[in-house]
């Protein structure tokens, strides 16, 4: 059975509570549980973005529901690869919340803020983002390999 990774961004709706946040996690982590699935979900006021890992046919099917949910717009994927191996399998399925990272603001002041979307483009800043995010919820990811699979 071969697996993938496939990470995207989004733009959360306005109307989104962040008790709906919750919500949402407590469904993905069961869901996700029995499909196999694994990842981080990092969002902000404004962006998600999520790394998922597993069998490709589960992926594909969480990422067409993913892309038709309403609650987010502008699914945009940034990275879509065959893996030799889940490198988050030991997580299971985790939430950050990114209201400041290492530059990356969400007070809704422009000049304070750097641009997640446009920095969402460069596939290394964006790992960097799960990493940090990773380091905050005191999660130790696996050890590095030497280089991206």
């Amino acid at each position: 059975m071969p697996l993938k990774r496939l990470i995207y961004t989004s733009r959360i709706a306005p109307n989104l509570l962040l008790s709906d946040f919750f919500h949402i996690m407590d469904h993905a982590k069961a869901a996700n549980q029995r499909r196999g699935i694994s990842g981080l979900l990092i969002f902000s006021t404004r962006f998600f973005a999520q790394w998922l890992e597993g069998e490709t046919s589960a992926i594909d099917r969480l990422y067409a529901s993913i892309a038709k949910d309403v609650r987010h717009s502008a699914v945009t994927v940034r990275e879509q690869c065959p893996i030799i191996q889940n490198r988050w399998s030991a997580w299971g399925m985790n939430l950050g919340l990114l209201v400041h990272v290492d530059g990356l603001s969400d007070s809704g002041d422009p000049s304070q803020m750097v641009d997640f979307e446009e920095e969402a483009k460069d596939l290394v800043k964006l790992r960097q983002r799960f990493f940090l995010a990773a380091q905050q919820l005191q999660l130790t990811p696996p050890e590095p390999t030497p280089k991206w699979q």
